[in-house]
């Protein structure tokens, strides 16, 4: 899931499920909606070839006035200031978790389960890192951006160890969100936070959410039968 604004507000979407959630939203908003369209792109790149289709919802007129005033940016991310909304501070806990889903969708990475090596039917859980690309003038703009995210996942007790930076080129840096990588925590982002706008990534994380349950049923378990001896 992606935006942008130019002369309309534009959704890029996975799904026209996706799609049809983002119109449904907008008609609770009290706008009138336009039908989404599919978008075919390939990509090449050397012998290889990749075909995408993405759903584009847009938006002008006054929905797009009201997107701005609530601090949506104009134009092109990377190159310009990133302004938090800090309006977002004085609403429910239901908006902020709402705002911080919308955002996992957009920009967030989904929790992976990768097979340990040499240790059969053994997996190990992970959380990738948040990145965003910025001129390096707009860095530190960024970097308070994330300051100010991780405020509202402390709220949900979901732990972020750190913000840091690496320069990519002369022009980009990237600048990371590193959440804890503990399963717990990465439980409470899936059950607390999730995917708004994203089936796929949040298909993938309830996957992985019952996976984290399984194992943790198994250490209970596991935990009450060393007590039962112990006794």
């Amino acid at each position: 899931t992606d935006g942008s604004v130019s002369h309309t507000v534009e959704f890029y979407l996975g799904s026209e499920e996706d799609a049809e959630k983002i119109n449904k939203d907008i008609k609770l908003l009290g706008f009138s909606t336009n039908p989404a369209k599919l978008k075919e792109t390939q990509l090449i790149k050397g012998t290889r070839t990749a075909n995408y289709k993405t759903w584009v919802v847009n938006k002008g007129g006054a929905f797009m006035r009201l997107m701005i005033a609530l601090g949506i940016p104009i134009g092109r991310r990377t190159t310009q200031k990133a302004s938090f909304p800090d309006w977002i501070f004085t609403t429910s806990k239901i908006a902020k978790r709402e705002f911080l889903g919308g955002y996992m969708g957009g920009d967030g990475a989904v929790p992976l389960a990768y097979k340990r090596s040499g240790r059969k039917g053994s997996f190990k859980i992970s959380l990738p890192d948040i990145e965003i690309h910025k001129a390096p003038e707009y860095v530190d703009s960024q970097i308070e951006y994330f300051n100010k995210l991780k405020l509202l996942f402390d709220e949900f007790e979901v732990k972020v160890n750190r913000i840091y930076t690496k320069i990519k080129n002369d022009d980009r840096t990237a600048v990371y969100v590193s959440f804890e990588k503990s399963k717990r925590n990465i439980q409470s982002l899936i059950e607390t936070i999730g995917f708004r706008y994203c089936k796929e990534k949040q298909f993938k994380s309830q996957l992985i959410l019952e996976f984290l349950k399984y194992r943790l049923q198994e250490i209970n378990k596991r935990e009450l039968h060393r007590k039962l001896i112990l006794e």
